[in-house]
């Protein structure tokens, strides 16, 4: 099947390259002469073609034969008219057909598609398949000729295939599919040339590709290579064995300018009566969401670890889990020796600051009737005032225990030392759990429980490499905490980390949630979506 429509495209290209070799100025790399009234390329005659000949257009126009949205005849527009049918392109399709039958017997016996000789494809010929069933060689699992399975028999080597592939290597078309110029000459595939082009001042600084080449500043640009690749790599308009018949008109074009045609109607009536709806248009900034796996944290300006400030035995809890607290209330209570060792600190530094304060009075006495110096009485002020200093560091360290201003003053009251802490709440909050049990030794900094705020949350979000340059500070967030996503909470990017994951690669991304109503819970895993703009 292959092989035909191969060879006549190869006669094709050869007649295009000789028709383009000697046409005069003016005239396009399409206009052919084959010997039928046909424009391949605009679809119509070629004797009334006002693309390659716009000396023609006048007299349509004059015969009120024009189509001002499309800029070309009405009886050629097959946007406005779509049904528009010519005798001379069936006279083409049989020109071209022709030279496929003349040639089609110098072609190599074999078929590409199912990689079979051609004499013998049952897919392209169905004729064949009970032939091949009365020799037994049938291959009923898979539905053709157990010679021809390469899925029972994947060593299958067949000579036609060699034969077909020294033909097709030696056909070349010197063009670049991808970028749509002459492959000799594409300088996104080979930078080398950028420098000639440039020298030559053909280069088009807005689009970064020669001038000669830009489509967007020259839509009109034609090749005669890309003819040539499109005839080549075409579809056959010769009918398979077996196969129904196809359409007669050509397959649309790679690169199809229909969607420019400019359809005017009189009037916003004649739209409305047609079912057109007419609005205002307005601009808006499109956006794109990046999503990511996150876990639910609380604001590290909202949560506190109660620690222990001194060593000792944790023998009761006075507040209970998720109980709200104030601050300063007690959460606990530790039997500490060190607390006794404070508590005689500060009533020693309160005993010596009476006994230099006394001693003080005394020598201000003496010295008004001469019997001691004034270097005295500076000397008893100066150990009254490292008194002071003294009974005031020992009286902040009971404080910070967890002293109050009572047990202070009741401190000395008695020949019993209380030696009780109370571990009380840093900040008003939710109890959120203990950190240690009941009868444990408890040493100095080890965490006791865990008070926050739990209106105040965060979502940490952990953004794969090649998302994060779309995230920014302040953009939007969603965040569904069930699998369906009905649950959703708004939430703000606030900080997005300098430093990546060295073993996953992601970087953490820190979002406040702005209002918790679907109760999101302390590390809780979340979908989180961010809203970010479209790249352009």
């Amino acid at each position: 099947m292959f092989l035909r429509r191969y060879v006549a495209k190869i006669v094709i290209i050869s007649i295009s390259v000789t028709a383009f070799l000697i046409l005069k100025p003016g005239q396009t790399s399409t206009t052919v002469q084959t010997g039928v009234d046909w424009c391949q390329e605009h679809r119509v005659p070629e004797s009334v073609c006002t693309m390659c000949n716009t000396e023609l257009r006048e007299s349509f126009k004059s015969n009120n034969d024009w189509c001002r949205g499309c800029d070309l005849p009405e009886s050629h527009c097959y946007v406005c008219n779509p049904e528009i049918k010519f005798p001379q392109e069936l006279e083409y399709i049989n020109w071209v057909a022709s030279f496929t039958d003349k040639e089609s017997t110098q072609a190599p016996d074999w078929c590409d598609d199912h990689r079979v000789p051609e004499s013998e494809c049952t897919k392209c010929n169905i004729k064949l398949i009970d032939s091949f069933k009365a020799k037994k060689d049938w291959c009923a699992g898979h539905g053709l000729p157990e010679s021809h399975c390469y899925v029972c028999n994947p060593g299958i080597k067949f000579p036609q295939e060699s034969e077909y592939n020294n033909i097709k290597s030696t056909t070349t078309v010197d063009w670049c599919d991808e970028h749509r110029v002459p492959e000799s000459e594409c300088t996104k595939c080979n930078t080398k040339l950028i420098d000639s082009f440039k020298g030559k001042k053909d280069w088009c600084a807005g689009h970064d590709l020669p001038e000669s080449h830009c489509y967007i500043c020259n839509p009109g640009i034609k090749f005669p290579q890309e003819m040539q690749f499109e005839q080549l790599n075409g579809e056959s308009t010769i009918q398979r064995e077996g196969k129904p018949q196809t359409s007669i008109f050509r397959s649309n074009k790679k690169f199809c300018t229909t969607n420019d045609a400019v359809i005017q109607l009189a009037s916003v009536q004649s739209g409305q009566r047609v079912g057109l709806e007419f609005a205002t248009v307005v601009e808006i900034i499109t956006t794109d969401h990046v999503e990511a796996p996150g876990e639910i944290r609380f604001s590290p300006s909202s949560a506190t670890i109660v620690p222990s400030l001194v060593r000792g035995t944790l023998v009761r809890w006075v507040a209970s889990p998720g109980q709200q607290l104030t601050k300063n209330q007690i959460i606990a209570n530790i039997e500490s020796i060190e607390a006794a060792s404070l508590c005689s600190d500060y009533l020693q530094s309160k005993a010596i600051l009476n006994l230099n304060e006394s001693n003080l009075l005394r020598k201000k006495d003496l010295a008004k009737i001469g019997l001691i110096s004034e270097r005295e009485v500076l000397d008893a002020e100066t150990e009254v005032e490292k008194s002071r200093i003294y009974l005031r560091k020992t009286r902040s360290a009971l404080v910070l225990i967890g002293y109050s201003e009572e047990d202070i003053a009741n401190a000395g009251k008695s020949d019993f030392i209380n030696t009780l802490i109370y571990v009380r709440a840093p900040q008003s909050g939710k109890l959120i759990d203990y950190r240690a049990e009941l009868g444990s030794i408890i040493e100095v900094g080890q965490p006791l429980a865990q008070v926050a705020d739990v209106n105040e949350i965060e979502v940490i979000v952990q953004i794969r490499e090649s998302d994060i340059p779309r995230v920014r500070i302040g953009q939007t967030a969603s965040i569904s905490s069930d699998g369906n996503a009905l649950q959703r909470e708004s939430g703000e990017v606030i900080w997005v980390s300098d430093v990546a994951n060295p073993v996953t690669r992601s970087v953490p991304v820190r979002i406040r949630v702005l209002q918790n109503d679907s109760d999101i819970r302390f590390q809780q895993y979340v979908r989180v979506s961010i809203e970010v703009e479209k790249p352009q």
